[in-house]
């Protein structure tokens, strides 16, 4: 008789220790969310010459596009040395750090003739 009444005191126990498990389970979680990407970069503040100051003063729109990649738009000087000669827009792509971002890292995959994305 006290087997049996020791088995269910055990049992009702582990069943409490589960059930405080559960609740307290959704009190915390082991996967933090998400923190929202900003859809816009903005300039750095740095210091150029006047003729170089529309190129580094630039706001870029990021937009979805294929594949979880975001793209947008950016214009740069054809020659750096006479920035006001002639602008060439830059397609760019980009794929948002997954986890605590350390920096950021710029490939240009392209060729002439042949861009780097298709979007």
């Amino acid at each position: 008789m006290t087997s049996r009444r020791g088995t269910r005191i055990r049992v009702a126990a582990l069943a409490a220790v589960c059930a405080a498990a559960l609740l307290l389970s959704g009190c915390s979680t082991l996967f933090p969310p998400a923190r929202p990407h900003s859809t816009t970069s903005k300039p750095t503040g740095e210091k150029v010459e006047p003729a170089l100051q529309p190129f580094y003063s630039q706001v870029l729109h990021w937009q979805a596009c294929a594949g979880g990649f975001q793209c947008a738009d950016a214009r740069a000087p054809m020659d750096w040395k006479d920035p006001g000669k002639a602008s060439i827009k830059l397609a760019l792509i980009r794929h948002v750090a997954s986890g605590t971002p350390i920096g950021s890292l710029l490939v240009n995959p392209g060729v002439r003739a042949h861009r780097g994305s298709t979007s």
